[in-house]
C-alpha cells in the first residue's frame, strides 16, 4: 500500500493524528472507538496532538459535524495493511507506533488504526475489558464532545422510550451479539439453542433487578423469538431494524447491504446505551462487544461483558 504524501500546516505547533472511520475498513465502530481512545491516550503521551473524523461514513449524517483541519485527504488504514503482514495484532501494534514515532511538527496524519493493548496475543479479552477501571473524566469529555447525535435521533430516542413508558437511566440494556453468519448469513444449524439462551438471560436479568430491559442485538430474528416468548415481563424491543455498520466486515465472506435507515438505528442503539443505567453484553466473540463496550465506557455505564 502506498504512503500518503506528508500533510504539513504551519498552523499545527504539534503533529496531528487524525483517526478516521470511513465506509471501506473492515472494522465497525467499536473498534474504531477502541482505536482512538489507545491512540488519544498514546499520543498526549508524546505530545502530540489527536483527533478523530468520521466524514468519510455515511454514519456522519447522524452525528454532528466534526470539524476537520482539511476536506481532502487521503486514509492511511493501518488494519487493512496489517492484513497482508502476519500475525495481524503484532503488524497493526507495530503500524501504529511507528505512526506516532515518526510524526512531526505541523505534520498531519489520516489514518485507521483500531489496536488496544487488550487485543495482545493469549490473553483473556473478556476478562481483561471486564478488569478496566473507568475511564478519566478527560478522556470521556473529549470524546462526549466529539460524538454529539443529532436532533433527529435524540427526538427519535426519546419518542421510542416514552412509547414504552422508559426513562432515562431508569432501564437497563441486554446485548446479544449473534455474530454476522447468523445475523446475516447461513444460520448456525444449533440457531434455536442460542435463542433459547438468549432468553433465559433476559429472564434471569429481570429476576436480578426491578428495572426494565432493553433488548438490543445485531440479530432482528433474535428481537423476534423474545417478542413472541415473553410473557408480560418488564423486557422491551424498540425496532427490528439492525444491521452491519460496514458492508465487507471481516468475519464475513458476503457483502452486506446497508441503507441509511440501518445506520440511523445503529446510532438509535447507540443513544440508548448512553441512556442506560448498565450494560450486559453476551457475543459469540471472544473478544466480546466493542460497540457496546468501548460506548458505556466513554459514557460512564456500568458494563460487562459475556461469552456467549
Amino acid at each position: 500500500m502506498n504512503r500518503p504524501k506528508k500533510t504539513i500546516n504551519e498552523n499545527q505547533k504539534n503533529g496531528l493524528i487524525v483517526n478516521c472511520f470511513h465506509d471501506n475498513a473492515d472494522a465497525g465502530f467499536g473498534d474504531f472507538l477502541r482505536g482512538s481512545i489507545n491512540l488519544l491516550n498514546h499520543c498526549k503521551s508524546k505530545k502530540l496532538d489527536f483527533d478523530i473524523n468520521i466524514n468519510n461514513h455515511r454514519i456522519k449524517k447522524y452525528f454532528e459535524p466534526i470539524k476537520s483541519k482539511n476536506k481532502l485527504f487521503k486514509i492511511n488504514d493501518l488494519a487493512l495493511k496489517a492484513n497482508l503482514n502476519r500475525p495481524f495484532i503484532h503488524s497493526l501494534k507495530k503500524y501504529t507506533e511507528e505512526e506516532i514515532s515518526s510524526t512531526s511538527n505541523c505534520e498531519i496524519k489520516y489514518i485507521f488504526s483500531n489496536y488496544h493493548p487488550c487485543l495482545v496475543d493469549n490473553i483473556d479479552t473478556i476478562k481483561y475489558l471486564n478488569s478496566m477501571p473507568p475511564m478519566n473524566d478527560r478522556c470521556c469529555s473529549w470524546f462526549k464532545n466529539k460524538l454529539q447525535f443529532t436532533q433527529e435521533v435524540n427526538d427519535a430516542v426519546n419518542e421510542k422510550l416514552e412509547s414504552q413508558k422508559l426513562k432515562p437511566g431508569k432501564f437497563n440494556v441486554l446485548h446479544f451479539r449473534l455474530g454476522d453468519k447468523n445475523s446475516f448469513g447461513d444460520k448456525d444449524k444449533e440457531i434455536k439453542k442460542i435463542y433459547k439462551k438468549c432468553l433465559f438471560e433476559c429472564f434471569l436479568k429481570s429476576a436480578e433487578d426491578d428495572k426494565p430491559i432493553v433488548v438490543l442485538s445485531d440479530s432482528n430474528e433474535l428481537k423476534s423469538y423474545i417478542l413472541e416468548k415473553n410473557n408480560e415481563m418488564p423486557i422491551h424491543i424498540l425496532h427490528l431494524k439492525s444491521n452491519h455498520m460496514q458492508k465487507k466486515p471481516s468475519r464475513f465472506s458476503g457483502e452486506i447491504e446497508i441503507s441509511d435507515d440501518d445506520l440511523f438505528h445503529a446510532v438509535l442503539d447507540m443513544k440508548l446505551i448512553t441512556l442506560s443505567s448498565s450494560v450486559e453484553s453476551h457475543s459469540v466473540y471472544s473478544h466480546g462487544s466493542g460497540f457496546v463496550y468501548w460506548l458505556a465506557k466513554i459514557f460512564s455505564i456500568k458494563v460487562k461483558l459475556n461469552f456467549l
